[in-house]
């Protein structure tokens, strides 16, 4: 009878085995998915931190928009805001003021649904705006701010900034800011001068329907000439910060006559580069990203600028802009032209047809006393026509071509005497400043995505 080896214990031995490493996968496998599941929650509760954080930031821009809808409110920047730690004047209505561990106050908030320690924490910073001196947290010199929200989901913390700008507001449609001593920085209205007023956002300019804001304002003098048949008519007042007078008749105004008033303070542009933009949305025309400058490159060439809707313009930085011939130069949507240096702008096309839409900044800076050498900003309109909130505070502006009518307004160092005998009609949407994010980074995010 043959022999035969028990293999019993054996093919128990290699069940055991395969049980264990059964078992060792399935508890890597659940180890795994546990991880997987632990990096998708984290994956959502960050992606919830940062929708968070967005709606801090949105809440405060409908704040301050809320605020701005007069020209009151705007009246003093951010000024405001910029106290209590960045957490006063309109931010107050975000939601409780509370000092979180970075030693700042900040106004905080939950999304609907929220809980325990999830939500959005807000608060305001200056820029460092001063160009003199240290800088002086609590007051804004341009208009521009951050806005930093803190958003907070389970053991998410996401933390963006955005900087914040909210457009100047004066009440004239010509604004003259300097008073040169050797070269008057006075306003003179020429034969066939008027001005008037219009809202772009009810309707579009009706003469038979037009208002009475189409204010003078200098600080210097305001001199009126009128001729036989070409009067100066000002719909609106005149302050000055020197004398108002009538060279020749007939020269009318309509509103308040107020002379030796207080000085106007005229917010700052501040340069916008070196650097410059390495692209932006340009077409036509030759940019230079190393100096900045866009140029025509053919003498009737047209240069497109992209735009965002109302509201939410596209910002574009040059150090000039330098155009000659019969060239134009079109603004398709909203957008805010920001120069540096000395330019001439020839062919504007407002396509929109509302002031806001087309901002123009410049920050050159011709001084009183010394007579400017050539104007800091050259304009041309299409047709004679122009539609735009020009702000050159410390420059000297001319008109290529005197232009028939003017919509939006005119603020300069020195304003373009050469030109005001034209119609300028001053667009009161102007009085409710936009408020817009102008850039956007994020300053921390945990856990890490």
């Amino acid at each position: 009878m043959p022999w035969h080896r028990d293999e019993t214990g054996f093919a128990l031995i290699v069940v055991l085995m395969l049980m264990a490493l059964l078992l060792s996968l399935g508890a890597v496998a659940a180890n795994t998915a546990r991880i997987e599941l632990q990096i998708a929650g984290n994956d959502l509760h960050g992606r919830q931190a940062l929708e968070a954080a967005d709606a801090g930031i949105e809440h405060a821009l409908a704040a301050l928009r809320l605020e701005s809808a007069g020209r009151n409110g705007a009246s003093n920047g951010f000024d405001d805001e910029l106290t209590s730690g960045g957490t006063g004047g309109a931010l107050a209505a975000l939601g409780t003021m509370t000092m979180l561990a970075d030693g700042n106050f900040y106004r905080c908030a939950k999304l609907s649904g929220q809980s325990g320690d999830d939500g959005y924490c807000v608060r305001m910073a200056d820029n460092d705006d001063e160009t003199t001196g240290t800088d002086d947290p609590t007051t804004d010199a341009d208009d521009t701010v951050r806005l930093i929200s803190r958003g907070s989901v389970g053991r998410a913390e996401r933390i963006v900034e955005a900087r914040i700008r909210r457009a100047p507001v004066y009440p004239c449609v010509v604004c003259s800011s300097q008073d040169f001593p050797t070269v008057p920085g006075e306003i003179a209205l020429l034969p066939g001068f008027s001005s008037d007023s219009y809202d772009s956002r009810a309707a579009p300019y009706d003469a038979a329907s037009a208002g009475a804001n189409g204010h003078m304002l200098s600080n210097g003098d305001v001199t009126l000439s009128g001729a036989p048949g070409l009067p100066v008519d000002v719909a609106g007042d005149v302050t000055a910060t020197g004398a108002v007078q009538t060279v020749s008749p007939p020269a009318n105004v309509a509103g308040d006559v107020d002379q030796f008033a207080v000085a106007t303070r005229f917010v700052p542009v501040l340069p916008c580069g070196p650097p410059y933009p390495t692209a932006q949305p340009i077409s036509g025309g030759a940019y230079d990203p190393a100096t900045g400058t866009l140029a025509n490159v053919s003498p009737n060439e047209v240069i497109e600028l992209a735009g965002g809707p109302s509201g939410e313009p596209t910002e574009y930085c040059f150090s000039s802009i330098q155009m000659n011939g019969n060239s134009s130069l079109r603004a398709n949507g909203s957008v805010h032209i920001r120069l540096t240096q000395p330019s001439t702008i020839l062919g504007l096309v407002n396509t929109s047809g509302r002031a806001a839409d087309l901002r123009i900044s410049s920050s050159v800076n011709q001084p009183p006393p010394i007579a400017p050498a050539g104007p800091g900003l050259t304009l041309g309109g299409a047709g004679g026509r122009l539609v735009a909130a020009v702000d050159a505070p410390n420059a000297q502006i001319a008109f290529a071509g005197a232009p028939t009518d003017f919509f939006g307004q005119l603020v300069s160092g020195v304003p373009p005497t050469a030109g005001l005998s034209a119609r300028f009609h001053y667009d009161e949407a102007l009085d409710a400043p936009e408020i817009y994010r102008t850039g956007w980074r994020e300053l921390r995010n945990h856990p890490p995505s």
